[in-house]
């Protein structure tokens, strides 16, 4: 599964399309807002669009792989800056 964020301040909500099972897309918004409550960015909505590339094995299969999606759209959308980053010792 793939995801892309279009972040927009003026939408105080994140709206998961296209139409998606409703399990999957809460799974999806909710990893993302958090993501975004992380990073002190809880105040921006926007889009998140799923897109399902095959078809995960097992019931919770598509709700998992749906939040790790979002939550690399949101990092995508937002990388972290230079002085945050771990470095390695």
């Amino acid at each position: 599964m793939r995801a892309r964020f279009l972040p927009d301040a003026s939408l105080p909500v994140l709206t998961v399309v296209p139409k998606t099972p409703a399990a999957t897309a809460r799974a999806a918004g909710q990893a993302a807002a958090r993501r975004l409550a992380r990073t002190g960015r809880a105040h921006i909505g926007g889009l998140l669009e799923l897109r399902v590339l095959g078809a995960p094995a097992g019931p919770a299969a598509p709700a998992g792989a749906a939040e790790r999606a979002a939550v690399r759209a949101v990092t995508a959308a937002f990388p972290p800056s230079a002085t945050n980053r771990r470095t390695a010792p």
